[in-house]
């Protein structure tokens, strides 16, 4: 008996996460709603509001850019935090 209120609890809250889910508005807007570019950079083609995108794997936490330390990469613009994050993405 108990086996089968807690699959139809567990049925009840996966329906309940879905309805949910399919009425929530789309969060994933682009950085620059203007833009055309397939990439999600802002006006100046900076891409991740100029965050290190190495730090999220090493620092493990989101860390801004600095612009003496950037990387182009398919029309994009990476600001990374140090040298040596900007040489490992490149590598």
């Amino acid at each position: 008996m108990k086996a089968v209120f807690a699959r139809r609890t567990l049925l009840a809250a996966m329906f309940s996460t879905l309805a949910a889910l399919a009425v929530m508005p789309n969060l994933a807007h682009a950085y620059d709603e203007k833009s055309t570019s397939a990439l999600n950079v802002d006006a100046h083609n900076v891409a991740v509001k100029g965050h290190d995108v190495v730090a999220y794997f090493t620092a493990g936490s989101p860390t801004a850019g600095k612009a003496e330390f950037t990387a182009k990469h398919e029309g994009a613009v990476y600001h990374f935090s140090s040298a040596a994050n900007c040489a490992q993405d490149a590598g």
